[in-house]
């Protein structure tokens, strides 16, 4: 099965991973900067078009998308921003696999079920650990979306394989 993971946001990521249902094996695991373009003003944003592309030649089963929302304390300017990039962002990844096969887990659910917090250092570790073969992907502090889209492969692998219970939207 075709496991896409995705942190979202202008510092995310996408991997992907080919899992075995029956074992849990992971198969080819990869990681890639969620790709970004300038918006009408110039700033960067999350780019649908490029993701969804993406998407495609990924050609995942499920997409486990971290559930992120607004921040207390950020601007009204960066939150709209940032909710227009995630709208657009589970918009490309619906079209990508032709319908309700996207699950939402918001970040406190998944890192807690992996033993995680907010420490983005924790899960480059992890990721290291979990996807050795990836490993050289992940040597840059700013390699935590990249390491937490990993991890939200993982997650899938510990959690929602073993119990089945996924949403999907």
């Amino acid at each position: 099965m075709r496991i896409v993971g995705i942190d979202p946001g202008l510092t995310g990521a996408v991997a992907c991973a080919t899992i075995n249902p029956s074992s849990g094996e992971v198969i080819a695991p990869e990681a890639h900067d969620l790709p970004v373009t300038d918006f009408v003003d110039q700033r960067k944003v999350p780019d649908p078009v490029g993701l969804y592309d993406l998407l495609r030649t990924m050609s995942p089963d499920l997409i486990v998308l971290e559930h992120v929302e607004a921040r207390p304390g950020r601007g009204s300017v960066s939150s709209w921003r940032f909710a227009s990039g995630f709208g657009a962002t589970i918009a490309a990844c619906q079209l990508a696999v032709d319908g309700p096969r996207v699950h939402l887990v918001r970040p406190s659910i998944w890192k807690s079920a992996l033993g995680l917090s907010s420490d983005k250092s924790a899960s480059l570790t992890a990721a290291r650990t979990a996807f050795p073969h990836v490993a050289d992907r992940l040597t840059r502090v700013k390699d935590d979306g990249r390491a937490e889209a990993l991890l939200l492969i993982q997650y899938y692998r510990q959690v929602l394989l073993t119990t089945g219970e996924m949403e999907v939207i």
